[in-house]
């Protein structure tokens, strides 16, 4: 039973190996983000159309976006955030 039991732990060693030798094959794109820290609908939209240092990008790259909004925030806590992160800019 002992000796059963040894085999079924070798084997699973063997498919954790595989499994770890296969995603080391995938290959993960790179990402790229951008912070913005505005006041309103409008500063965001401005924010994002007036950004500079745009990622550059192929025909074989692919792309997505994610946004999240919070609101509620103290003005001097924006004008904190704004130049920690430089607003954008």
């Amino acid at each position: 039973a002992i000796q059963a039991r040894i085999y079924q732990l070798q084997a699973l060693l063997q498919m954790i190996r595989a499994l770890l030798r296969s995603i080391e094959m995938v290959q993960l794109p790179s990402a790229s983000g951008l912070v913005l820290v505005d006041s309103g609908t409008a500063g965001l939209v401005q924010g994002l159309v007036g950004s500079t240092n745009k990622p550059s990008d192929s025909a074989t790259d692919y792309g997505g976006g994610l946004l999240i909004v919070s609101g509620g925030l103290p003005t001097v806590l924006l004008e904190i955030l704004q130049a920690l992160f430089g607003g954008g800019e």
